[in-house]
C-alpha cells in the first residue's frame, strides 16, 4: 500500500502500466508542475530541527490568521501553548521535543496549509487516540477544497471518513469493494 502511495504522488515510477491525471501521463515533468498541488501524511514523521514555525511553513509566505487555523484544525493550539517559545519554539531533533502523536499533527497541520488538490493519506491518524482522530477526520473533510481528492490508507478506516469508492488490496491486487460481492474466493 505505501509502494501504491509512493506512485500515486510520484516519489516512484509504475514497474507496470502508468498513471494518468485529466488525461495527461504522470511522468517525471508532470508531477512537477503537479507537486504543489499532492500532499502527503504518513506515519513515518520527519521534522526539521527548527521552530514549530518553520515546520508548518516550509519556507512559504503564511499569515498568521491561516497557521492559528491549521493548528486549531490539527489540534495543536496546547502544544504551542507547551513549547518553550511556542511557535518560534525549537522542536528538538526531528521534533523529539514532541510525542509521536504530536509530530504527526504537525504533519497534518501541514496538510490544512497547503490546499492540496491531492491528499494521500497513508495511515495519516495512526498515532492518535481515536477521539482526537474523529475530530481531525472530521475536520479535514471539511476543511479542504470540495475537489480534492482524498486518499485515505488504513488498517482500520476511522468511522467517520466520508468516502465514494473503497478498496482493498489482496494478493496484490486493488479490489473495488463495491465489485467485491463478484469476487470468488478459492
Amino acid at each position: 500500500k505505501s509502494t501504491l502511495v509512493e506512485i500515486l504522488c510520484g516519489l516512484l515510477p509504475p514497474n507496470k502500466g502508468s498513471i494518468s491525471i485529466a488525461g495527461q501521463n504522470f511522468d517525471e515533468e508532470t508531477f512537477y508542475s503537479f507537486r504543489d498541488r499532492i500532499t502527503l501524511v504518513t506515519p513515518s514523521v520527519y521534522l526539521f530541527q527548527r521552530t514549530l514555525r518553520d515546520n508548518l511553513t516550509m519556507g512559504r509566505a503564511i499569515n498568521e490568521k491561516q497557521l492559528i487555523e491549521a493548528l486549531t484544525q490539527a489540534h495543536l493550539s496546547d502544544v504551542v501553548d507547551a513549547i518553550d517559545g511556542g511557535l518560534d519554539g525549537d522542536l528538538g531533533t526531528n521534533g523529539n521535543k514532541l510525542s509521536l502523536g504530536q509530530r504527526q499533527r504537525v504533519i497534518l497541520a501541514r496538510a490544512f496549509l497547503s490546499n492540496p488538490k491531492l491528499l494521500l493519506m497513508d495511515e495519516a491518524t495512526s498515532n492518535l487516540n481515536p477521539s482526537l482522530e474523529a475530530e481531525i477526520v472530521d475536520n479535514i473533510q471539511s476543511f479542504v477544497d470540495p475537489d480534492c481528492i482524498i486518499i485515505m490508507i488504513a488498517h482500520k478506516a476511522p468511522n467517520n471518513f466520508q468516502h465514494t469508492r473503497s478498496y482493498e488490496i489482496r494478493g496484490g491486487k486493488l479490489i473495488d469493494l463495491a465489485d467485491a460481492s463478484s469476487v470468488q474466493h478459492t
